[in-house]
Order: structure tokens, then C-alpha cells, then sequence
């Protein structure tokens, strides 16, 4: 919104009755509390789309990797990462 914008509302605001401007004053809550709740929807459409590939990205680990066998504990444990550098 321009500045031309602004100022031109808050001239309007400026000249209205305390009981209007009560009035807007609670449309502005509303206007808050809507944004604020589609800001929350819009979070959890992102939690259900990173669950959605988190869940595609496995499928697709499953197809290609199924005949590759676990790494031992030994090979993931301290002592057989840094096997070669003691």
C-alpha cells in the first residue's frame, strides 16, 4: 500500500466518532486474529507437505536400497569411524 494510501486513512480514521472508531478498532482485532489463524494453517500445510516427502522420500529409499545390507554396530561406533586414524 502506498504512503499516499496511508495517509489518506488515517486522515479518515481521524475524523470519526469515538463510537466508530471503537467499531474499528474491533474490526482490527478481527483482521489480526483471522491473519494470525491463516498464518497457523498455512504452518500446518507445511508440517503435512515435509511429512508427505518425508514419507515419498522413504518409498524411494526402500525401492533402490532394498538389497543393501545395514551398516554393523561396529562400522557406526567411534571406534569404527575413526578406525584408521589412531
Amino acid at each position: 500500500m502506498s504512503v499516499v494510501k496511508r495517509q489518506q486513512i488515517f486522515e479518515v480514521i481521524n475524523t470519526l466518532p469515538d463510537d466508530l472508531i471503537i467499531e474499528l478498532a474491533e474490526f482490527i482485532d478481527y483482521l489480526q486474529y483471522k491473519s494470525a489463524k491463516e498464518n497457523k494453517n498455512e504452518k500446518n500445510d507445511s508440517i503435512e507437505e515435509f511429512d508427505r516427502l518425508a514419507d515419498q522420500l522413504v518409498d524411494e529409499y526402500e525401492k533402490i536400497a532394498g538389497d543393501i545390507p545395514p551398516l554393523s554396530d561396529y562400522a557406526v561406533s567411534r571406534a569404527g569411524i575413526y578406525e584408521d586414524h589412531a
